[in-house]
C-alpha cells in the first residue's frame, strides 16, 4: 500500500503550516487546512473572530472539521491535511501518512513570539494559556487525552533543530519508502 494522503499534526509552533505549504508546493496535491477552514467558517457564518463567538460553536465546528477530514482520508485521491490534532488519529487509514511534529517548548515560544511580534514572556503566557484551554476542550469532546501519542503516527519529527527543507525531506523520504 502506498501513501496517497498526508495528515500533519502537532502543537502550535512546531512547523505544521510551513511543512503543509512546502509539501503542497513540492507535490501539487490538493490541501485541507483546518486554520483556513476556521477563517472561512467565521466569515461564512458572520461570526467575529472573538474567542466567545468561536467557543459558542466549538463542538459544532470541531465535528464538522472531523467529518470533513474523515471523508478526505476515506477518499481515493491525494490530499494533504494540516490540523493541530485529529480526534480520530487512532483509526486506521492505511493509505494516509500520519505525521506528528514535535518541538522544544522554548523554540515554539520563540517562533510564536516572532510570528505575533510580542516578547518571549508574553508569548509563553499566551501560548500555554491557549493550549491549556484548547486541550481541555479536546479532552472533553473526545473523552481522551493521548492525541500526541507517537504510536498513532507513522512519522514523528522533532523540528527543534531542523530547517523546513530538512523536515520536508524526511516526509518525502517516508512517502517513497513503501
Amino acid at each position: 500500500m502506498e501513501y496517497i494522503k498526508i495528515i500533519i499534526s502537532g502543537k502550535r509552533g512546531t512547523g505544521k503550516t510551513t511543512l503543509f505549504w512546502g509539501l503542497q508546493k513540492q507535490l501539487s496535491w490538493p490541501t485541507f487546512s483546518v486554520s483556513q477552514f476556521l477563517r472561512d467558517y467565521i466569515f461564512t457564518h458572520g461570526l467575529s473572530n472573538k474567542v466567545e463567538d468561536i467557543n459558542s460553536r466549538s463542538e459544532e465546528i470541531t465535528r464538522e472539521i472531523d467529518n470533513r477530514i474523515i471523508e478526505l482520508l476515506k477518499g481515493d485521491y491525494h490530499v494533504i491535511v494540516e490540523t493541530r490534532v485529529f480526534g480520530y488519529i487512532y483509526e486506521q487509514f492505511p493509505d494516509t501518512l500520519k505525521v506528528l511534529l514535535v518541538c522544544d517548548d522554548i523554540v515554539r515560544i520563540n517562533r510564536y513570539a516572532f510570528r505575533q511580534g510580542i516578547s518571549q514572556e508574553e508569548a509563553r503566557k499566551r501560548l500555554f494559556k491557549k493550549e491549556d484551554e484548547w486541550f481541555e476542550k479536546m479532552k472533553k469532546l473526545y473523552n481522551r487525552d493521548d492525541f500526541f501519542n507517537n504510536q498513532y503516527y507513522d512519522l514523528v519529527i522533532d523540528t527543534t533543530n531542523l530547517i523546513a527543507e530538512q523536515i520536508q525531506s524526511l516526509v518525502l523520504a517516508k512517502l517513497k519508502s513503501l
